[in-house]
C-alpha cells in the first residue's frame, strides 16, 4: 500500500483584493502542520502542490516547519491539474447576470447584506452559486464546467499513483473542490454529495488516501491533528 496526503491551502485572504494569498491565520495554520509532520517523523517520499499561490505558500510554509525540526523534505513539484476551478474572477464579473435570473440567490445576497455579512449567510451565498455551476447554469470564458474539471482532477489522480511505487507517502497540497472531486472518484459519490463534502473541508485538513494499484481506499478525511486551538479552525 503507497498513502497519497491530500491537504487543503491555510486560510486564504477572503474578502480582500487579493483572495489568492494566506491571511496570517493561514500562515499559521500551515507552520503548525509542517510541525506535526516533523513531530510523528514520518518523511513524505514526494511532494506536490497545485499552481495556485495559496497552495504553493501552505507548502513551502510547511516544508520550513519540518526542515527546522530535522525532517528530510524534498522540493515540491507544482503540478497545474491539482488547482481550483478558476472561479473568483469569472464569478465576480457574472454576479450581476446570475442576480438579474435566480429569485433565491437575490434573497440570499438580501440576507447576507441585512446580516452585515455573516458567515452563515455567506456560505448560503456560495452554495448556492456552487449548484447553480454544479447544474451548468454558469457558463463563461474560463470557467470550467463541474465534468471537465472533475475529469481532470481524477486524471490527476490516476497519474499520481502511477508515479508511485509501493509504500510510498505521497503529500499533496490542493483546495477544497480538488478534494470534493477526489472523493468523488473514490468513494463512486454523486456529484451533488461531492461538492457538499467539498464545502465542508477545512483548511490544512488532512485527507488520506490509501492506494495499491488502481484500487483506491479513503482512511481519513478532513482531518486535524495539528490544530489543538479552536480559533485556528477555518473553513475559507
Amino acid at each position: 500500500m503507497a498513502t497519497l496526503l491530500l491537504v487543503r491551502h491555510g486560510q486564504a485572504s477572503f474578502g480582500a483584493t487579493k483572495y489568492d494569498r494566506l491571511s496570517p491565520t493561514g500562515e499559521e495554520q500551515s507552520r503548525r502542520l509542517g510541525a506535526y509532520f516533523a513531530r510523528i517523523g514520518e518523511p513524505f517520499d514526494v511532494i506536490y502542490t497545485g499552481p495556485r499561490k495559496r497552495q504553493i505558500r501552505t507548502a513551502e510554509i510547511a516544508a520550513e516547519a519540518m526542515r527546522s525540526d530535522g525532517l528530510s523534505v524534498p522540493d515540491p513539484i507544482v503540478v497545474p491539474d491539482l488547482d481550483e476551478v478558476a472561479a473568483e474572477d469569472v464569478l465576480q464579473e457574472q454576479l450581476p447576470r446570475l442576480l438579474a435570473n435566480n429569485a433565491k440567490l437575490q434573497k440570499l445576497v438580501h440576507k447576507l447584506t441585512s446580516s452585515g455579512g455573516s458567515s452563515r449567510a455567506l456560505d448560503e451565498v456560495v452554495a448556492e452559486v456552487a449548484a447553480m455551476w454544479l447544474r451548468g447554469e454558469i457558463q463563461a470564458e474560463g470557467l470550467e464546467s463541474w465534468e471537465s474539471f472533475s475529469t481532470r482532477v481524477e486524471r490527476c489522480l490516476d497519474e499520481i499513483v502511477s508515479r508511485s511505487s509501493k509504500g510510498q507517502r505521497v503529500l499533496a497540497f490542493t483546495s477544497g473542490g480538488t478534494i470534493g472531486a477526489t472523493l468523488k472518484h473514490v468513494l463512486g459519490l454523486d456529484p451533488e454529495r461531492s461538492l457538499h463534502l467539498a464545502q465542508l473541508i477545512r483548511n490544512t485538513s488532512l485527507t488520506e488516501v490509501l492506494f495499491s494499484g488502481p484500487r483506491l481506499t479513503l482512511a481519513s478525511f478532513n482531518a486535524l491533528p495539528h490544530l489543538d486551538n479552536p480559533a485556528l479552525v477555518t473553513y475559507r
